[in-house]
């Protein structure tokens, strides 16, 4: 809701929403972990991604918007197959 409110975006498809655990949200262009405190000790992702340079991200251009928007609308059709 938080990135609808800001960005008018929702998440193409998501996971893991009814374990409640680790929930994965899919923008397309961009993957959103939100983990339990246990599942984020279990799992660890840092230290399997840690070392991985950061990367800014622009998200509120048009550009970045349509392509984003261009993406989603692929996924979707795949998916209707």
């Amino acid at each position: 809701d938080h990135i609808w409110a800001e960005h008018h975006r929702r998440p193409a498809h998501i996971e893991g929403r009814a374990e409640g655990t680790w929930v994965l949200l899919d923008y397309s262009d961009l993957l959103v972990h939100v983990l339990s405190e246990e599942e984020r000790e279990y799992y660890a992702l840092e230290r399997l991604w840690g070392d991985c340079p950061a990367v800014p991200i622009d998200v509120d251009t048009d550009e970045a918007r349509a392509a984003a928007a261009e993406r989603a609308a692929a996924h979707g059709a795949e998916s209707a197959q």
